[in-house]
């Protein structure tokens, strides 16, 4: 994800989400927890994992753009518990 974001290619998704912006990145993650919730409520596991994963994706992504990295969001959980 770093190396996209340093070095963004021309067919690559990531890259072309921190092209487009927190804005976007922001709705598609999002579009992601909508359909995991969705995915949730029709109890079916194979595609609440895919979705998960998707959302997982889009945040780690969304973090990035920020500045900011996962381990400070560990800290923070951390640090309130």
């Amino acid at each position: 994800m770093n190396d996209r974001k340093l070095n963004p290619k021309d067919n690559s998704y990531i890259s072309s989400l921190f092209d487009r912006g927190e804005n976007h990145i922001a709705e598609k993650f999002g579009q992601e927890a909508i359909e995991m919730i969705v995915d949730l409520k029709n109890k079916d596991k194979e595609l609440f994992s895919k979705e998960s994963a998707d959302l997982l994706l889009h945040y780690l992504v969304l973090l990035k753009s920020k500045g900011i990295t996962l381990n400070d969001v560990l800290k923070t959980l951390k640090s309130n518990s």
